[in-house]
């Protein structure tokens, strides 16, 4: 019991002194005794001249003369009555410009601070984080707003140690003028946490090239990046930009989402051209939506549809909407409750020699993996998406 009440002393000792310590506030308790000091000098000057007042009345008057606004209900009939009138018109104009300065200097600190990238966002959720910095940041920008109705520039944060004068130029643009910033490391844990990526809806990690031009430091950075994050909160949804595919392994093992392979993406998109005819017009049309008039979708398959074939699938959508199914992908969405949920069906069984391929098939399982055409008679499965391309 004497433990709790130290405590709790100590609490209110702390408090006291965080009170004390602010200027603001010890400038408005100064400013109310003094207001309660004139209040009652007007009541007893005034009711020693026989004007008929309570206390409350003088305070009224007090607030009346504070605010410089002058009812005129109740007037001052003495000298030191009057005297303290002056003296409330005086501190109320005071008072009043003290206060608009002070709200003024925070607003503008405030500014300032967000415009350098000193602003923690910890309350902001549901939010895209972009980790890094290119020279076509701009458009990458301009993209995910333009694509998405989720993530306009109020709910995109930006990490990099990149000038604030850069971001600025970017705020330019009135798509992008409440685009946050976040300034420092985008690797750092320090970063990541005042950009509140644990609550973001999705992080992108780019292969930022702003202080170094060796593609293995920039990939180190990135699986860097990665494992921090995942370290923050595993349910965070994390896309990666690598330059070598070497990396590739180091970024599954920490259960990055997904993995995006500049190199080997360019490559294999310049080969296939070469073979088939028409190829980097065809992935053009459907990945810029201004071009091809259709886009790629993956809406979620609700759980009804768990264990009935992808062939009801596709005639559902087509049928109904219009969409046509390409694929199934498989394994989407946060990768530990979907393993956590897939261990639970593995244990389901009491054969042990099942068990043991069933657990083996669990530590395989592949995020966000795409399986395309499948079988009419294949089987949706719970975390799956379907793939479908419709029209814009």
């Amino acid at each position: 019991m004497e433990r709790g009440h130290s405590v709790l002393l100590k609490k209110i000792r702390r408090w006291l002194q965080r009170i004390l310590e602010n200027r603001f506030f010890l400038t408005l308790l100064f400013s109310i005794l003094i207001f309660l000091a004139l209040a009652s000098a007007f009541f007893w000057s005034e009711t020693s001249h026989g004007q008929a007042l309570d206390f409350w009345n003088s305070v009224w008057w007090g607030v009346v003369t504070f605010t410089t606004t002058g009812y005129g209900d109740v007037v001052p009939q003495s000298f030191a009555g009057r005297l303290a009138a002056v003296l409330m018109m005086f501190l109320g104009i005071i008072m009043a410009g003290y206060i608009a300065g002070v709200a003024a200097s925070r607003i503008v600190e405030g500014n300032n601070r967000a415009r350098r990238g000193l602003v923690d966002y910890s309350k902001l959720t549901d939010h895209i984080v972009v980790c890094g910095w290119k020279d076509h940041i701009k458009s990458i920008l301009l993209d995910i707003v333009e694509l998405s109705s989720e993530f306009q520039s109020e709910n995109i944060v930006l990490i990099s140690n990149v000038d604030p004068d850069k971001v600025e130029a970017l705020r330019e643009d009135s798509r992008l003028k409440n685009l946050k910033f976040v300034r420092g490391d985008y690797f750092s844990d320090t970063a990541l946490r005042r950009a509140n990526v644990g609550k973001a809806a999705k992080v992108i990690v780019l292969a930022d090239v702003l202080e170094s031009n060796s593609s293995t430091e920039v990939d180190s950075k990135t699986v860097m990046t990665v494992m921090s994050i995942k370290n923050i909160s595993k349910d965070t949804y994390v896309c990666a930009e690598l330059i070598d595919q070497k990396y590739q392994n180091n970024l599954k093992a920490v259960s990055c989402d997904e993995i995006f392979l500049i190199r080997d993406l360019s490559r294999k998109l310049l080969t296939n051209t070469s073979v088939i005819q028409g190829m980097s017009h065809i992935m053009y049309a459907i990945i810029d939506r201004k071009e091809g008039g259709v886009r790629l979708a993956t809406p979620p398959i609700p759980l009804a549809w768990v264990g009935r074939p992808f062939l009801e699938l596709k005639n559902h959508y087509w049928e109904n909407q219009s969409k046509l199914v390409i694929g199934i992908l498989e394994n989407s969405g946060s990768s530990k409750k979907m393993k956590l949920d897939a261990l639970r069906e593995a244990q389901k069984t009491s054969d042990v020699s099942k068990l043991v391929q069933n657990l083996r098939k669990v530590k395989q399982m592949e995020p966000n993996y795409p399986v395309l055409l499948p079988d009419d008679n294949y089987l949706l499965n719970k975390h799956s998406r379907a793939i479908v391309l419709e029209r814009i």
